[in-house]
């Protein structure tokens, strides 16, 4: 069912990046990914016990996992302050929002990817 919800998440982002220049459709849609990324990371926390699990002598695999995943939570905030402002007026942050972007989008590929392995 993670797996399921994981990829909803990965294709909303998608379509989110392929929408990005109609801010009325990509706000929306990168708000609904987000909001359901982090509903199911805390569904992974409450019914795996993730923390627990990764902070006790983790596997590498893991450990990658668990970082990249951290990251890509980070960068979710740091793309919808960029993304805010944005909508705000401070076009001059349209370069950082998509170097963002790129960071982002590695690390929640990398997620997604090492999530089928762990």
């Amino acid at each position: 069912m993670l797996h399921a919800i994981s990829t909803i998440v990965v294709v909303l982002l998608a379509v989110g990046v392929a929408v990005r220049s109609n801010r009325r459709i990509h706000i929306p849609i990168m708000i609904a990914a987000f909001s359901i990324d982090l509903a199911s990371v805390l569904a992974i926390e409450i019914s795996r016990g993730a923390i627990k699990k990764a902070i006790t002598a983790p596997p590498p695999l893991l450990l990658f996992h668990v970082s990249v995943s951290v990251t890509a939570l980070a960068f979710y905030g740091v793309m919808f302050v960029l993304g805010e402002r944005m909508r705000k007026g401070a076009a001059h942050l349209r370069p950082w929002h998509k170097r963002a972007a790129w960071v982002f989008g590695a690390c929640r590929a990398s997620n997604y990817v090492t999530s089928w392995m762990i």
